[in-house]
């Protein structure tokens, strides 16, 4: 199928009618955007509608996702976000690509199908397909795609999304870093006939380079832009907790006035225990990781204390002293350390 013909049929017009969906995360980064798309495309047996897993006017929080979408030629106009999409039942079926938990908007529809490259929380056990790799044998979801799917043609945009989603996930293809493994390797070569990139290095430092712009982000911005929610087993329930990543440093965020009121905020409205800040940036040719830990009752200094204590190959974390205003609640900062394992 031609890509033009593809498209047409698989825009947000299309989708208040449809009963076959492909999710990407709640963090909508361009590898779940470029698998939802890709996988719509690979699977012929039904007309796939590929969803950006956020609202539209929350597109503009990921500029690597606009600008390479449309250096690939499509209008961000058309694709298919969470407003378009209908409401779910049994009857809707859908494909969960990078993540492999469907999240409360999607949970009520038949999982048909889970392909990822996280940690497996062993959830949807019903569905006729699931590959989940672990982190440490893919950097990324598009990988375990191709490699599955082994197309003999991928049409150009969708070749340059998959090619461009690889290409950040892996920090350009380094086995060092521990993000470049077998089967990216592999995904790498099946794909490069289909893909005319002739500086891989210069289209990662421009991706990254828009990936890191955010300049034009409130606080409220930075905590939606990347945010996932997982749960807790604690011995009498369990905890909810929200995590949103973001690419400057904690003290920066801090600075702004309103940051402690907005953190309340959106831990109140997505109804989480606690919400975490994790903050990735690079300084100097140096990469720095941190953590916020903010609870809305004291009781959570427990996990947070758990969490401190951990001294593991992943985790070494250090107290970060912050200025914060007076609040009710908890709230605690902390340096990650060895990094290598991340």
């Amino acid at each position: 199928m031609t890509w033009d013909r593809f498209w047409a049929t698989r825009q947000a017009s299309n989708a208040s009618k449809a009963t076959h969906f492909v999710v990407g995360n709640e963090a909508a980064d361009l590898d779940s955007v470029a698998c939802a798309i890709a996988y719509a495309y690979f699977d012929t047996q039904h007309e796939w509608i590929p969803v950006i897993q956020a609202r539209r006017c929350d597109l503009r929080l990921r500029r690597e996702n606009v600008a390479y979408l449309e250096q690939c030629g499509i209008d961000m106009d058309t694709v298919c976000c969470m407003d378009d999409v209908p409401d779910m039942h049994r009857g809707m079926h859908v494909v969960l690509v990078d993540h492999n938990r469907a999240t409360k908007a999607f949970e009520s529809a038949t999982i048909d199908a889970i392909w990822d490259h996280h940690v497996d929380e062993h959830a949807h056990p019903e569905a006729r397909v699931r590959v989940v790799c672990e982190p440490h044998d893919s950097g990324s979801c598009a990988s375990v795609l191709l490699t599955h799917f082994h197309p003999s043609h991928v049409p150009g945009p969708v070749a340059r999304l998959l090619y461009g989603a690889m290409l950040l996930d892996t920090l350009c293809w380094d086995e060092k870093a521990g993000k470049f493994h077998a089967i990216d390797r592999a995904a790498q070569q099946h794909l490069a006939p289909f893909v005319a990139c002739d500086d891989d290095a210069a289209l990662y430092r421009e991706l990254l380079r828009l990936r890191n712009d955010t300049s034009h982000l409130t606080v409220s911005d930075h905590l939606r832009r990347d945010y996932k929610h997982m749960m807790c087993p604690a011995p009498n329930g369990a905890w909810s907790i929200g995590m949103a990543s973001v690419t400057q440093p904690l003290r920066e965020m801090v600075s702004a006035p309103t940051f402690l009121d907005e953190v309340r905020t959106y831990a109140r409205q997505q109804a989480v225990h606690v919400l975490m800040i994790l903050a990735g940036y690079e300084r100097d040719g140096t990469w720095h990781r941190e953590l916020f830990f903010f609870a809305w009752h004291p009781s959570a200094k427990a996990l947070a204390d758990a969490l401190a204590s951990l001294r593991t190959h992943y985790v070494d974390l250090t107290t970060l002293p912050l200025a914060l205003p007076e609040h009710d609640g908890y709230a605690v900062a902390w340096t990650q350390h060895d990094l290598p394992g991340m």
